[in-house]
């Protein structure tokens, strides 16, 4: 099933990546208070950040964004992947293909947060060679915010 699953970059975010990213922000809110979402909008990816989605067949089953920080520096937002098809690789495989946009983009930086009650996805990131950094930006003062960084040159 998951083998058949294609990671690719979209122009254009529609609704399916909407889709998506309210999936994941109903999932959020099982585990965290509201004031510690984060959401951003697919547009605030940019011409210099990326969308990929993943798909089984024409149904999008996974997303990730990257969002400009600075020149140097981008953020990974909305890391996401439909509970039918984890635990069979597809998060590192979007985090891969994101980590692939940012060096194609001259990022020379990765950053990103994650939450206190989401151990699987501290192990991934963790085992994708980031690191943990204090809070940054909008995140320093969310005790539920956990952050990392990773160089990639």
């Amino acid at each position: 099933m998951v083998d058949s699953v294609r990671v690719e970059s979209v122009e254009q975010a529609g609704a399916e990546v909407e889709a998506l990213f309210a999936a994941l922000d109903k999932e959020m809110l099982e585990r965290y208070p509201e004031t510690s979402l984060h959401p951003v909008a697919p547009e605030q990816a940019g011409v210099e950040g990326a969308v990929i989605v993943a798909r089984a067949g024409d149904r999008a089953v996974g997303c990730g964004m990257l969002r400009p920080l600075t020149r140097d520096r981008a953020e990974i937002k909305r890391m996401y992947v439909d509970r039918a098809f984890r635990r069979h690789g597809l998060a590192r495989r979007i985090l891969e293909a994101l980590e692939r946009a940012a060096q194609q983009s001259g990022y020379r930086e990765l950053c990103l947060e994650t939450g206190t009650k989401q151990p699987e996805a501290i192990a991934l990131y963790e085992g994708a060679g980031f690191r943990s950094i204090p809070p940054f930006g909008e995140y320093v003062n969310d005790p539920f915010s956990v952050c990392f960084q990773k160089n990639l040159f």
